[in-house]
């Protein structure tokens, strides 16, 4: 694994930076507190993601910043990748859905879905996984120099502990004791077990009982299956016979049903005859009570005349009407004058011009009206006998108009009788066309009668035959239902037996596979604890023996590397405990100077790291390592040996944290950070 370029936004002092990588040794430079080692820790969330207890959000995420993401470029086994995880504050700061891209190919992810896609990338032995880091990281590629002496200042148990799952060595002891809880579980499956297999020679004789009596029930139905059949073939030649003469009995039974529904159409026939000849008697009096019938003639010219007189009665009184009018006018002028008349008598001043009436125009006012009045009068006298001679006119057309109308009803009665002397002639007609067709279903109904009642002799005594079958057929099935009755019997016993003799073989078989199981399970106990516990001993030994060896060689050596003749040798004992020894003198880790503690941090940082990549060969990480301040209050002399280190190490790639100036001769390429106003930045 190559780290290419990392982007950091709002992470830590970081608003927006973008920092590139190189292979080679790598320096990462600037004040302390100037934002290296938050460089470091973008990495470890990039790949790994937030972990309780040692990455936590708050740390991360920017001061005053609801979210930010760290992007993470490099190349794993020529495949180029690109992770980026995403941080969001709401009520705390969580990780948000991020992505992974691999040569090209974008993968949107949550944050667990990209530590497993890291994880398997990485080629990390899961069993050297825990949930708040990964062991194979911090000890190969990633270990802050603090973190690295703590470890060296723990229990030996735990130290001892945490080395052997990155050694991949504490299987060994998980092995022993899974075997304990096997052997154990042995021992109580076989105790459990046992009861089952008690009873196992009982079940055995029961077995053969059973056996026996089956070929006993065997013999029994071998005897009764051929008396069986033999009443049963019987049987269906009894009910084929039976069946044939139930379809003659059923053709019999139609015929007579068929005789007896003509018998009755024949019958139903006559009688609908003797009707039908007492309508036609009945119809022929009736025709001949219309002898007296005549032809409808002159309707039309009745209708004409009719009309006729009609429209000379209404000019008559529409001619009477205007008479009366014209003599109701007259009548009101001649009131209307003699109103005058006598009005003018009394009248002394005119209401009109308000003068004095004189006599003389009195006078001449009474005669004016008065010859109005005797020139009405004579006209009202005509008019009257107008009206007369009118009401005469209008008295004669309506004497006419009821002759007519009179005639007009007689002829209308003479049509109506026309008519129905039609209908009953016509009645009559039909009355004989029916007649003739009654008479003709009456002889085709007696020709079928005796055509069945041959049919019906042709059958014989066939009622006396199907009787007798039937009882002949009622012996045979009552014979067949008890040789049924005792053959079901015996075959259910002998099933019976034959599923007994299953359940008991199959429960045999199962005791007879415990039994084996349990005396398997005492041979797989003897083998562990006589053989497989002292194997897997002398196994754990040389491996611990040889991992022992190597480990303290190489510890030996980065030590002696980074300190030169100082006279301070270093080993470890047997929990992997660093023992030095001072100018002849056992001394404690805690009493040395502070660069003498970082160099044997960091040599023994070294040697987990050659070890480790050197046991689990097929990591990705082997390419890559990460120094946080590995000159930690170092002499110039030590610092100028970090160059022999580095040179020792033959590693692709090696990033360097450190703020000693001398260390930027000794690497290829230098990354210098400043800080100012709270912001990091890469200059």
């Amino acid at each position: 694994m190559i780290i290419n370029k990392i982007k950091l936004h709002n992470i830590r002092s970081y608003v927006d930076a973008e920092i590139f990588f190189k292979e080679g040794n790598i320096l990462l430079a600037g004040d302390v507190g100037s934002g290296k080692s938050s460089i470091l820790l973008a990495i470890d969330f990039a790949l790994f993601g937030l972990s309780k207890g040692s990455l936590s959000g708050s740390t991360l995420l920017r001061n005053g910043t609801n979210s930010g993401y760290v992007e993470l470029n490099f190349t794993i086994e020529n495949n180029s990748t690109i992770i980026r995880r995403n941080l969001t504050k709401s009520k705390t700061i969580l990780q948000d859905d991020g992505y992974i891209q691999v040569n090209g190919i974008l993968t949107r992810c949550t944050a667990m879905e990209l530590k497993q896609h890291i994880l398997t990338m990485l080629n990390y032995p899961k069993e050297l996984l825990t949930k708040s880091k990964s062991l194979i990281y911090r000890y190969t590629v990633y270990t802050p120099q603090e973190e690295m002496k703590r470890i060296l200042q723990e229990e030996n148990d735990i130290r001892v502990d945490t080395l052997r799952k990155i050694f991949g060595i504490d299987k060994y002891k998980r092995i022993k004791e899974n075997s304990e809880i096997f052997t154990n579980h042995l021992r109580d499956k076989s105790k459990s077990l046992g009861p089952f297999i008690s009873d196992i020679d009982i079940k055995r004789k029961e077995l053969n009982d059973y056996k026996s009596n089956e070929i006993k029930l065997k013999n029994e139905i071998d005897l009764l299956k051929p008396r069986l059949d033999s009443i049963r073939t019987l049987l269906e030649l009894k009910k084929n016979h039976m069946d044939s003469l139930d379809l003659n009995l059923k053709d019999l039974n139609r015929l007579k049903s068929g005789l007896e529904m003509n018998s009755m159409k024949s019958k139903y026939l006559n009688n609908e005859l003797n009707g039908i000849k007492k309508d036609i008697e009945e119809t022929t009096t009736r025709l001949s009570s219309y002898s007296d019938i005549k032809e409808v003639i002159g309707m039309g010219d009745i209708d004409m005349l009719v009309k006729k007189e009609k429209l000379k009665l209404e000019a008559a009184e529409s001619g009477h009407r205007d008479i009366l009018i014209q003599s109701s006018v007259i009548k009101s002028s001649i009131s209307s004058s003699n109103a005058i008349i006598e009005g003018i008598k009394n009248m002394d001043i005119c209401p009109v011009c308000k003068q004095k009436v004189v006599d003389i125009h009195k006078n001449s006012i009474k005669s004016e009206e008065a010859a109005k009045i005797s020139g009405m009068n004579d006209k009202l006298v005509h008019l009257t006998e107008e009206s007369k001679s009118l009401q005469n006119i209008i008295s004669k057309i309506r004497s006419a108009m009821d002759v007519l109308n009179e005639e007009r009803q007689k002829q209308e009665i003479n049509s109506i009788r026309l008519k129905n002397f039609n209908e009953v002639k016509s009645r009559l007609v039909s009355l004989a066309k029916k007649m003739e067709d009654t008479a003709a279903g009456i002889n085709s109904a007696d020709d079928l009668i005796r055509n069945i009642r041959d049919k019906i002799g042709s059958f014989g005594d066939i009622d006396q035959e199907y009787s007798a079958c039937k009882i002949d057929l009622e012996k045979y099935q009552l014979i067949s239902r008890e040789l049924d009755i005792k053959y079901s019997s015996i075959s259910t016993r002998f099933f019976d037996n034959k599923n007994i003799i299953a359940f008991l073989e199959k429960e045999l078989s199962q005791k007879t596979a415990i039994k084996e199981k349990i005396q398997n399970m005492e041979k797989i106990k003897l083998w562990l604890g006589d053989v497989f516990f002292d194997l897997v001993d002398s196994m754990e030994k040389k491996v611990m023996s040889k991992l022992y060896s190597d480990f303290n060689d190489l510890f030996k050596k980065w030590f002696n590397i980074i300190m030169g003749d100082e006279g301070i040798i270093v080993s470890v004992d047997s929990e992997f405990n660093p023992v030095i020894e001072q100018n002849g003198y056992n001394a404690e880790y805690l009493n040395l100077s502070g660069g003498e503690k970082t160099a044997v941090a960091l040599a023994y940082r070294l040697a987990l790291n050659q070890v480790i990549n050197h046991i689990v060969s097929n990591i990705r990480t082997n390419d890559l390592i990460i120094l946080d301040e590995p000159t930690d209050g170092f002499s110039d002399d030590q610092i100028n040996r970090i160059k022999n280190v580095l040179d020792e190490l033959d590693i692709k790639q090696v990033i360097i944290v450190s703020h000693e100036p001398k260390i930027e001769s000794f690497v290829d390429d230098v990354i210098r950070i400043r800080k100012e106003n709270h912001v990091s930045s890469v200059l």
